[in-house]
């Protein structure tokens, strides 16, 4: 049942103390905002880091080179490591619960790449074939790497969908020849991958 007179008590109230009820406001509705911006971020922080990471493995590790922080075995503090295809090759033999293995190198600087009468510069890493794996790489034409390209030393290459559009426009890619810092390489496929390309 309605009750006129406690109605008519609370609005009185309000009338009478303003600042009160407008800092009362004030709280709850800061009290909700709160973890409704912070339930926010976190969330999109959440979703900006795993699109971040969606192009690769989930049980992936990736080994970079640094600089010794100790002396060991006649070799001072503050020397480069770097990693050599025998590091690869010493992983790749001896550790079997391993299911793909990639190296990963990229060349310095941006690298002229050139087709016909185009010549444009772009990022340019070497990988070995298990690289499709551990970055879910997506062939939309042509294939990937294979142990054949490794074994036999071909000069082939695989582009990003940016560098076959700005290179070869709506010309089919694969099979053509591209120049990139004088040396020509054979075009085997045009991949995709959320992280880079």
């Amino acid at each position: 049942m309605f009750d006129y007179d406690k109605w008519q008590e609370i609005f009185e109230s309000i009338k009478r103390h303003k600042l009160r009820t407008a800092l009362t406001a004030f709280g709850v509705f800061w009290g909700i905002f709160m973890p409704v911006l912070l339930l926010g971020a976190g969330q999109g922080l959440s979703n900006g880091i795993q699109y971040q990471f969606s192009d690769e493995a989930v049980n992936s590790i990736w080994l970079n080179t640094g600089r010794k922080s100790m002396p060991y075995n006649g070799i001072q503090k503050g020397k480069l490591i770097r990693f050599d295809n025998s590091d690869f090759d010493f992983i790749k033999d001896h550790y079997d619960d391993v299911d793909n293995i990639t190296g990963r190198f990229f060349l310095s600087g941006d690298k002229t790449a050139s087709y016909k009468n185009t010549t444009l510069s772009f990022t340019v890493q070497c990988v070995h074939p298990d690289y499709k794996e551990v970055e879910n790489i997506i062939i939309t034409k042509g294939r990937f790497l294979n142990e054949d390209d490794l074994i036999n030393f071909k000069k082939v290459c695989v582009i990003g969908r940016i560098v076959k559009e700005k290179l070869f426009e709506d010309e089919d890619p694969i099979g053509k020849e591209i120049v990139v810092d004088d040396i020509t390489y054979k075009v085997a496929g045009v991949f995709y991958n959320t992280g880079w390309w």
